[in-house]
């Protein structure tokens, strides 16, 4: 997945295929990374509890302490990434992940892998993380082959059942959003195991080749 194969889908038929893939419900609780707010505005027209961030200094508090009620929360607010995410562990059914600086550069960085263990702890025991932001696919399964979860890729914003008719035919085959969607295993996984696994990238990275 790379800058040049993002394909541009609209906000509607996003939030759409979303909520439809993900089976989101007016129980189900969403958090959008980058990008405007549109999006976490059209999935709360959906009934779906969904919140955004976007890259900026958070006000100085403890971005893991108690939060009020979500509801109450703004639709979007500053956070970088790898310092926190400004939401209590097992939260979220689903994280998207559209834009941020962070990935810019390596995968293997501190950063890159502390940001990644925030955003999977954030998730409860079998939610899923649907990464969007255009990053190497090679560097993006090494990264991910470290967390305990399932990797596949897909295509976002493609019309659904008439859309895959269409390119079993032949029609609209480069259409979509590239996407990987990385599935959690049911088993709970601690905010704490999640950065350990991260410490753990970081030093493999950092040992000299054989």
């Amino acid at each position: 997945m790379s800058a040049a194969q993002s394909v541009a889908v609209s906000t509607a038929r996003l939030v759409k295929d979303v909520t439809r893939r993900y089976r989101l419900t007016s129980a189900s609780k969403l958090l959008d990374v980058g990008g405007e707010g549109e999006v976490v505005t059209n999935f709360r027209a959906r009934g779906v509890i969904a919140f955004g961030l976007y890259d900026g200094a958070a006000p100085p508090r403890d971005p893991y302490a108690n939060q009020p009620e979500l509801i109450e929360i703004p639709e979007r607010q500053p956070a970088v990434l790898h310092q926190g995410v400004p939401f209590r562990a097992h939260t979220f059914d689903c994280v998207l992940l559209r834009e941020t600086n962070t990935f810019d550069g390596s995968l293997s960085s501190p950063e890159a892998c502390t940001a990644t263990a925030n955003l999977l702890a954030s998730l409860k025991p079998g939610g899923v993380l649907v990464w969007c932001v255009p990053v190497s696919r090679d560097a993006l399964a090494t990264h991910l082959s470290a967390f305990p979860g399932q990797p596949q890729s897909i295509k976002l914003g493609i019309g659904g059942i008439v859309g895959a008719l269409l390119r079993l035919i032949g029609i609209g085959r480069n259409s979509g959003l590239p996407a990987v969607e990385y599935k959690l295993p049911i088993e709970p996984v601690s905010r704490l195991e999640w950065h350990r696994i991260a410490r753990q990238v970081v030093m493999a990275a950092q040992q000299p080749a054989a």
